[in-house]
């Protein structure tokens, strides 16, 4: 039943929404909301632009529809006033109201009582756990509290009717051995309430609703507008069992799934629409195994990566909108239902069995998969040469295309400079200025002689500043040669490293001049540099693939190839790659005079791209102490020992020794949890520094759970041009992908 009451009061303080992510199930259970009585005829006149009946309900939001919870226990929830107002529906009905207001739980105001949290833990078998240490250990009551905002469920400990008269309780558990991190938090009232929602207006218009969750749509903007952010369909104000209000976003699927791709795989980095359209796949099938699995709490799905990253309108991507819109509809079934699409970002080359992560589960499409493929491309190049600097590469290029196979490494005089300068300058339809050769081959004769020769001279004086020259050559003696060496510097021909001016009066080196000449002719459009990732090679056939465009060329006989290292590179005869390689193509127009190809140190997985494919993590004992402590609490760490690995390598359990010789056993994702390391795929070593402090140093590859469909693996798949369905296959065994709509037909 809805009422209405008119009052002067002020209009009510609208709350600020405090949204973060989620993280790990709750309790699966349904109380549907009791359809609203009908509203009591009023004797007044009511404005324009205060809640009113609609006689005519309005369309529903388009269906399969997902609910999505942003924040818990909220004492109110506020929304401003917008362009035509919001719907506010309940069941069938629906009202229309042209203000902004604010909803109150029944429990706003109810009585604070406080408790010690020990602990907020994502996966509920550990919780439990831990709360049943807290009762045999303190004879405190102990239970679990189930937190939408970070997804996680709080064990709380003990009942205080303020946060001082928790703090001796606090100290006692501390001096016990449990974490320091420990604080005092209020307990969520068990005191009965009414199911009634409390409507107040920004004109002080007061109303209740006797239901237990009201939709608010907005009437003509695309979302709405919840603590900052944009967001598709609508808010579901849901009261829970406590008495305050979850917050919840409830929209259509494939709206879902647009704010979920882009948060999970970033496009600016995921270029590759293929594995986007792999991740959407697995993102709405994710949600569709799941749907309810929240009911109690009045949504299906969490928002953050304890259940999927999501984050609505606002961080939407045109690359993640195409990936969903081809794959629209689309699901990932495994005799004939819908699976449980679990997904990790850097499996380290190999994901493993559900059961070694997550104890007691063997479902069979989530099996051990190899994320890894040698795919060679071999290259012939014309000589192995030593390693350089980029100066000296970019130097080798020049020469092969000016010179063709002139004899360059013989004496180096004026007139063979003078030869390279006119070679070089033929390419661009330079005329020298000058047919007369340098003085010498020492650095001032050469630069003097390229001012005189190519105008660089004019360039130097109409472009460059005094105090140019002092900054860009301190303690360089001024002069023609320092001037021509400064332009080039300047307009990026040449750099500081690549051009020796300690003494001028040495000779110029080859590589000295052949790359300053190409850095002058690249500023004419004479070279340009494409880079990108290698899709496919073989001999001297080469296809590199840019985000925008992609370069299919064979490279000429004696063409120089190099492999980079780091910042260095080296020429060579024969060169081996794999897809997915970064390139870059030097070109004369279309045609390619030299390739540089960069070799990945984190080796052939598909994964190799990501910043986990490695990794290292060093902690001191007492800093292992700490984050154990979030669930098993110790005081002392005396030994960490692996009990056994997968056949993918992680370790499926481990061995903590603890003070007076304790031991416990990890299993599973804990493992990684309570260590603090992005994966199970490690080793380590304990060290006692020389200032007596001991250290553990972990070395390991991969982030996440490393079950299912890895996300750095799909891109490098991708890469080498692998569509989604393939991609998807490779991660879950035996499953297919069908629309949605076959699956209730069957």
């Amino acid at each position: 039943m809805i009422t209405l009451r008119l009052s002067n009061a002020l209009a009510a303080l609208a709350a600020t929404l405090a949204l973060s992510c989620a993280t790990a199930p709750a309790p699966v259970a349904t109380r549907p909301a009791p359809a609203p009585a009908p509203a009591r005829e009023e004797p007044h006149v009511r404005h324009p632009n205060a809640l009113r009946k609609e006689a005519t309900p309005s369309a529903p939001l388009v269906e399969p529809v997902v609910r999505v919870g942003l924040a818990s226990d909220l004492a109110t929830a506020s929304f401003a006033r917008v362009d035509g107002g919001y719907e506010v529906r309940s069941g069938a009905a629906t009202w229309t109201i042209v203000r902004g207001f604010t909803v109150h739980a029944p429990l706003a105001s109810s009585r604070v009582v406080y408790a010690i949290q020990v602990g907020a833990i994502s996966d509920k078998a550990s919780a439990e756990r831990l709360a049943e240490r807290v009762r045999k250990e303190t004879g405190l009551r102990a239970d679990l509290v189930f937190d939408t905002a970070v997804a996680s469920y709080k064990v709380l400990a003990g009942d205080f009717a303020d946060e001082p008269s928790s703090q001796p309780t606090r100290s006692d558990l501390i001096a016990k051995g449990w974490p320091k991190e420990i604080f005092a938090v209020r307990r969520p009232s068990s005191q009965p309430f009414v199911q009634r929602l409390r409507l107040v207006d920004d004109e002080g218009d007061e109303h209740s609703f006797d239901t237990g969750s009201l939709l608010v749509v907005p009437r003509e903007a695309e979302g709405i507008a919840i603590a900052g952010k944009q967001y598709r369909g609508g808010a579901r104000v849901f009261l829970n069992t406590r008495g305050t209000l979850n917050l919840v976003n409830e929209l259509n699927l494939e709206d879902y799934v647009r704010g979920v791709v882009p948060n999970e795989m970033g496009p600016n980095i995921f270029d590759q629409v293929e594995a986007l359209k792999a991740q959407a796949i697995a993102a709405r099938t994710y949600v569709v195994s799941r749907r309810g699995e929240y009911a109690t709490e009045g949504f299906d799905i969490c928002a953050t990566p304890s259940c999927q990253v999501y984050g609505g309108k606002s961080t939407e991507h045109p690359l993640s909108d195409r990936a969903v819109k081809e794959t629209a509809g689309l699901v990932i079934t495994y005799d004939g239902k819908p699976i449980d699409a679990l997904y990790t970002s850097t499996c380290g080359g190999e994901t493993s069995d559900v059961g070694v992560m997550f104890p007691g589960r063997s479902e069979p499409y989530l099996k051990r998969a190899r994320c890894v493929e040698l795919e060679a491309a071999n290259f012939e190049g014309r000589q192995t040469g030593a390693v350089t600097d980029e100066s000296g590469m970019r130097a080798a290029v020049m020469r092969a295309v000016a010179m063709k196979g002139d004899d360059v490494n013989a004496a180096w005089s004026a007139s063979q400079i003078a030869r390279a300068v006119s070679a070089a300058g033929s390419l661009a339809g330079i005329t020298p200025r000058s047919s007369k050769p340098p003085k010498s081959s020492r650095r001032r004769d050469v630069l003097e002689y390229l001012g005189e020769v190519w105008g660089l001279d004019e360039a130097a004086r109409v472009l460059l500043l005094d105090e140019d020259l002092r900054y860009l050559m301190p303690g360089v003696e001024d002069g023609r040669a320092a001037r021509v060496a400064a332009v080039a510097v300047k307009f990026e021909a040449s750099s500081l490293l690549g051009l020796d001016l300690r003494d001028l009066d040495a000779a110029m080196t080859r590589d000295e001049l052949f790359s300053l000449l190409y850095g002058w002719l690249r500023n004419m459009g004479i070279f340009n540099e494409f880079n990108g990732n290698l899709v496919r090679g073989d001999g001297r056939l080469v296809v590199v693939k840019s985000k925008d465009s992609e370069v299919n060329a064979i490279f000429a006989p004696g063409t120089p190839l190099f492999r980079k290292l780091n910042d260095r590179f080296r020429e060579e005869r024969e060169l081996v790659a794999q897809p997915g390689d970064r390139a870059t193509l030097f070109r004369r127009g279309d045609a390619v005079v030299g390739v540089v190809l960069q070799e990945n140190f984190d080796g052939a997985a598909f994964d190799n791209r990501s910043s986990f494919s490695s990794w290292v993590r060093t902690f001191t004992a007492d800093e292992l102490v700490a984050s154990i402590s979030r669930r098993n609490p110790i005081s002392e760490l005396h030994a960490i020992r692996i009990l056994g690995r997968d056949a993918s390598q992680r370790a499926t359990a481990v061995e903590i020794e603890a003070e007076g010789g304790r031991t416990f056993k990890l299993e599973g994702l804990p493992i990684r949890w309570s260590l603090g390391i992005p994966d199970n795929l490690f080793v380590f070593d304990r060290l006692t520094g020389a200032d007596g402090v001991i250290r553990y140093t972990f070395l390991g590859k991969g982030w996440g759970h490393g079950v299912g469909f890895c996300q750095n693996g799909s891109q490098g798949m991708a890469l080498r041009g692998a569509k989604a369905d393939a991609i998807l296959k490779n991660y879950y065994s035996g499953v297919a992908i069908v629309p949605m709509g076959s699956l209730a037909a069957r």
